[in-house]
């Protein structure tokens, strides 16, 4: 299974929370940025942090900072 090319990213949640997380994603071509892919219509986005998954709903996510 590949699971595309590791970005970190910094994620500031509904909750006020500042999360520090890894994605994977392989970008398509005319997306330059991580956050391209971010708006693009998903239940939810996957995001690792050492010990943990994180499985996140677009809404709850206030900003993305790559």
């Amino acid at each position: 299974m590949t699971l595309g090319h590791k970005h970190r990213l910094r994620i500031r949640t509904l909750d006020r929370q500042k999360i520090e997380a890894d994605i994977y994603v392989d970008m398509p071509t005319g997306f330059g940025r991580v956050m391209d892919c971010l708006n693009q219509p998903m239940k939810y986005y996957t995001f690792f942090v050492p010990d943990y998954v994180l499985y996140i709903h677009p809404q709850f996510i206030l900003s993305v900072q790559d």
